[in-house]
């Protein structure tokens, strides 16, 4: 699969990607997308959403820290809420030898600016 955009740690792009995106439909400032998480993010490096969207894994899963410390574990079937005021970062993957995870967003209009803290 060809990826439309690929996320790095780095701001600027330079560095190891830690997720692709695959957009698979564009409408009205609404997107419906597949995320693939290949590595977390750095430690302590939180950041926000720009819309309110909907995820589900569809395979793998992913640890979740909020910026208050709580932790989440999204695994496969699990579907959640993202609010562009939620402040966290991706942990890791549920298990130790998992190669990544695969999610879908489907993602309302931008709204706000993505903040980052410690990164």
């Amino acid at each position: 699969m060809k990826w439309d955009r690929q996320i790095t740690n780095e701001w600027d792009g330079s560095g190891p990607p830690i997720f692709f995106i695959k957009w698979l439909v564009k409408r009205g400032g609404c997107s419906i997308q597949l995320h693939y998480f290949v590595q977390p993010d750095w430690p302590d490096c939180f950041h926000t959403h720009p819309a309110c969207a909907i995820r589900l894994v569809l395979w793998g899963g992913y640890r979740e820290e909020m910026g208050d410390g709580r932790m989440r574990r999204w695994f496969l079937g699990r579907i959640g809420i993202v609010a562009p005021a939620l402040e966290h970062h991706i942990d890791g993957f549920l298990r130790k030898k998992q190669k990544g995870s695969l999610s879908l967003w489907l993602r309302g209009p931008i709204i706000s600016d993505i903040e980052t803290r410690g990164c």
